[in-house]
């Protein structure tokens, strides 16, 4: 299990997550599984408790030990790309040292949105 760092964001509010670990099939917040998750190849999806897909992510080889990654957030209709966010631990992570995720492992809305807004870099083609 790993113990998630909080970095500061200029934010006040302590860390609603404090423990991330992952098992080939799941994403487990402060102990309880939070999320599914599936990777086929260089695609990869996680999914609420139900089996609903909320999050996708293609991973790009792009030369030797770089990656390129493009995300979208089904719910919220959002395309997210980052150099320093690529597959499902980066992302897991970031979303925990932005204090994205609500007490019971949820997605705050609004912290989504901040976060996009901060570190999308997306390159519009």
């Amino acid at each position: 299990m790993a113990t998630a760092q909080h970095r500061n964001f200029s934010d006040s509010n302590p860390p609603h997550v404090t423990e991330v670990s992952f098992d080939s099939e799941h994403i487990i917040l402060n102990h309880k599984i939070a999320y599914k998750y599936e990777r086929i190849e260089n695609h990869f999806v996680i999914k609420d408790k139900k089996g609903q897909n909320l999050i996708e992510e293609d991973i790009e080889n792009i030369g030797y030990q770089k990656f390129k990654s493009t995300i979208h957030f089904l719910a919220q209709d959002i395309t997210f790309s980052n150099p320093e966010i690529v597959g499902r631990n980066d992302l897991i992570f970031a979303f925990v040292n932005f204090n994205v995720f609500e007490k019971d492992g949820s997605i705050n809305e609004e912290r989504l949105k901040l976060f996009v807004d901060k570190f999308n870099q997306l390159e519009v083609e």
